[in-house]
């Protein structure tokens, strides 16, 4: 019991840890996963889930219900979504806070992390060829056409708060891409943001439906995708980070331009991203000893 208790605190960590970088744009909850050695077992966890295990549930089938559970490893995933809801709550505060009072060095700090997580991610892209050169550069236009969009304008209604969520818990298994930029992106991260600060429950279930949703249609797709398409996903995906990243650019300009904090705030999002980096070789690293 006690070896039980130990494991799952071990895991309840993991999962904040994850839910606080997921909060911030940029650091990569997936990242985060990764380095601590759970990614394997949360995209097999989520992986498994499919749409008939809801069916089970509403049906009082309790042998197949109980059957489902053991299959998507329920606990771990209990455990893990605990501590990245509490993360969220908490952080979420710190960073409205921020968002209110330095709007200019915080876009700067968020900016520097997307930058360098564009950058990071091109590791994963071990034979640069011309259609990965070709998808990066799509990636790219394809962002700043999004940008010019001004997804600010969008609202925030239901349906724009479903679709937001889908995207962006998509985008928080995966290492290197943030979904708390996707929220950005889609203009929604402020909204989100306040909405946990003060408790608005029908945002947040939309939001957490909307992302169920998009977990359960899209990850078999981006595990196909990624196990087949790897280089070429990640062109794309850091291209279309570099086009979008515009849109930090310009928030940092409106809120009084790149002076000396901002610059240092730019490096601080590096360094950040270049520590991740480290620590993650650094893991793979002890893998190759061990084995």
């Amino acid at each position: 019991m006690k070896i039980d208790t130990i494991e799952h605190l071990g895991i309840f960590l993991r999962g904040f840890l994850m839910g606080m970088c997921d909060v911030i744009p940029g650091v990569s909850g997936g990242t985060i996963a990764l380095i601590t050695g759970i990614y394997g077992r949360l995209i097999h966890a989520i992986g498994s889930m499919h749409p008939r295990m809801i069916l089970s549930f509403i049906r009082f089938d309790k042998e197949a219900t109980l059957s489902d559970l053991k299959q998507i490893d329920f606990t771990f995933l209990v455990i893990v979504a605990c501590g990245i809801g509490i993360a969220f709550f908490l952080m979420s505060k710190v960073i409205t806070y921020f968002l209110q009072e330095l709007p200019q060095i915080t876009y700067a700090f968020f900016f520097g992390l997307i930058i360098a997580s564009a950058v990071y991610l091109l590791r994963d892209v071990k034979e640069i060829e011309y259609k990965h050169i070709g998808l990066l550069f799509i990636g790219i236009i394809l962002g700043l056409i999004l940008v010019s969009f001004k997804p600010l304008e969008m609202g925030h209604s239901p349906v724009v708060l479903f679709v937001t969520g889908m995207a962006a818990l998509c985008a928080m298994i995966l290492p290197g891409i943030s979904g708390a930029y996707i929220t950005l992106l889609f203009g929604q991260y402020e909204h989100m943001l306040t909405s946990l600060h003060n408790f608005v429950f029908l945002d947040i279930i939309v939001f957490c439906v909307g992302g169920v949703v998009g977990l359960l249609l899209f990850t078999r797709v981006l595990k196909f995708l990624l196990a087949h398409y790897h280089a070429s996903m990640f062109s794309f995906m850091v291209g279309l980070m570099l086009g979008t990243s515009s849109l930090l650019y310009i928030e940092v300009e409106r809120a009084g331009g790149f002076t000396l904090f901002p610059l240092l705030a730019i490096l601080l999002g590096v360094s950040i991203i270049a520590f991740i980096g480290f620590m993650e070789m650094k893991k793979k690293d002890k893998e190759i000893v061990y084995e």
